[in-house]
């Protein structure tokens, strides 16, 4: 069965020591504060990340503990074969590379979206720190959504079956300064702001000009180019700003979606037998603003990047405790369906291993280790007929229950008009 309660990875980023003209980088003369040690029990990776005081590092480090702990910082080479991808140096590297990642937690993802359950992929960490690397990567070192679109259309375009057929839609959304916009929308000035309703646990997004289309943002895409074309239009469309810490910083946290559904054919009818949905997220990375050099709007947007992810901490805090979670952002209102505790789901907390990035290396792993212990239970997600055949079949094998410890008599006459009612309820929902 699919993992219960969420996977942590860690993920230590090389040390930023050139920029892209050859200057030294801001890390350039900076310690490497981070270590990581033991094997991880499950998938590559080690098991233990530590991190030293830069002001002592004679001093016992502070050690946590996680499900994967990826060492990129270093021990790579280029590989022979595919010219610009990185690889181990050697038998004896720790180096973790993009393939390994998918490897062990990109296609156990996939694995279980393909068999019907809800799967969320979040990227945690400070700006600059990796995650859109994780995420997203650039050509040939590609991330976990460009792995993720292969996968699903190999499957697809591997159904020979002419009675089974695969539907895939795709949305895209950006929260920025708590605004929710649509990336797969033309990029305007003035961009429609979206609303998000929460209805029993379920996430809708939708315009407030449009309230009856509540599935406006999905598009329908039939193959693997269609996707990947929506998927750079929203990367393209996103909200991006060079700053102290990030020549390419991103000023909103992106959601990247796939709804994905199969159908079987049972005489003229298409029966769905079922149905996921794939979130990967990469959230803007906390920043400060003495280190971005920001003013003006930047500073804004630095201040509501961070405002969103305290919210998301506490929102983490309440379920940890079994509190009552109250979803007051838009961020944690669009994530309310991946944090309700039902979906798979994979944490990656990408930090740094600079000594000049101490104070929020240790703020990512904190937030790491205490997303360990936020509850989840996968539940398969059942195709609506299925389940109300169910539900219809309980309320009938109750009322028969009940007409055999009644007998004859006006109660029975009842209970017999009620099950013919639910009876007839049921042809009704099975003819639509």
């Amino acid at each position: 069965g699919p993992p219960q309660g969420v996977t942590v990875c860690v993920r230590l980023r090389p040390m930023f020591l050139t920029r892209p003209d050859g200057t030294p980088a801001r890390e350039a003369s900076c310690k490497r504060v981070v270590e990581m040690e033991g094997k991880a029990e499950k998938g590559c990776g080690n098991a233990v990340t530590k991190i030293y005081d830069p002001n002592d590092m004679s001093a016992k480090p502070k050690e946590y503990a996680f499900d994967r702990s990826y060492w990129s910082c270093d021990g790579f080479k280029e590989d022979p074969e595919r010219p610009g991808f990185n690889i181990p140096d050697g038998p004896d590297s720790k180096y973790v590379s993009q393939d390994m990642v998918w490897d062990d937690i990109g296609k156990m993802i996939m694995k279980n979206a393909l068999r019907g359950y809800n799967c969320t992929v979040f990227a945690y960490g400070q700006s600059g720190s990796g995650k859109s690397y994780s995420v997203v990567g650039y050509k040939p070192n590609i991330g976990i959504i460009p792995n993720t679109i292969d996968t699903l259309y190999a499957e697809v375009d591997n159904n020979k079956d002419e009675n089974i057929r695969y539907l895939v839609e795709i949305a895209m959304l950006e929260v920025y300064m708590d605004e929710v916009y649509d990336l797969l929308e033309p990029r305007k000035k003035e961009r429609t702001k979206l609303n998000v309703f929460i209805n029993k646990g379920e996430v809708f997004v939708y315009d407030a000009k449009d309230r009856k289309n509540m599935d406006k943002i999905w598009r329908a895409a039939a193959d693997k180019d269609k996707a990947e074309s929506f998927r750079s239009l929203g990367d393209a469309n996103r909200s991006v700003r060079p700053t102290g810490m990030n020549p390419s910083s991103s000023r909103g946290h992106t959601i990247f979606m796939c709804r994905f559904r199969k159908e079987a054919k049972q005489g003229d009818l298409w029966i769905e037998q079922l149905r996921s949905k794939l979130s990967l997220v990469d959230l803007a990375g906390s920043e400060r603003a003495h280190d971005t050099g920001l003013t003006g709007v930047g500073l804004e947007e630095g201040i509501a990047i961070n405002q969103s992810l305290t919210m998301l901490g506490q929102v983490l805090q309440s379920l940890c405790k079994g509190e009552r979670v109250n979803y007051r952002d838009k961020l944690t209102q669009l994530l309310a369906e991946s944090l309700g505790g039902s979906a798979v789901t994979v944490m990656i907390a990408a930090i740094s291993p600079a000594d000049i990035n101490y104070g929020d290396t240790i703020s990512t792993l904190r937030f790491a280790d205490s997303a360990k212990k936020m509850p989840v239970q996968v539940k398969k997600q059942l195709d609506p007929t299925a389940q109300l055949i169910a539900d219809l079949k309980e309320e009938n094998d109750r009322l028969k229950k009940q007409l055999d410890s009644v007998g004859g008599g006006e109660l029975a006459d009842q209970n017999m008009k009620a099950k013919e009612d639910t009876d007839a309820k049921l042809a009704v929902r099975l003819r639509k």
